[in-house]
């Protein structure tokens, strides 16, 4: 079974509990105010850009 690619590019990262976090989808009881993960707004930025793209092409496989 292969290993997702989040749970690779993000190995080591717990998630900061919100429902927006970049790391770790939560589960449960979440706050909304943005991913704490990384506090560089900029570098945030582009995790969210390459995220995106990368759950594009899982949904484009998946549908294969």
């Amino acid at each position: 079974m292969k290993q997702p690619i989040k749970e690779i590019l993000f190995k080591g990262f717990k998630g900061c509990g919100d429902s927006l976090c970049l790391v770790k989808k939560s589960s449960g009881m979440v706050t909304n105010g943005g991913c704490r993960c990384v506090h560089n707004r900029s570098l945030q930025a582009q995790l969210w850009a390459r995220a995106s793209q990368i759950d594009s092409i899982l949904e484009k496989q998946s549908k294969e």
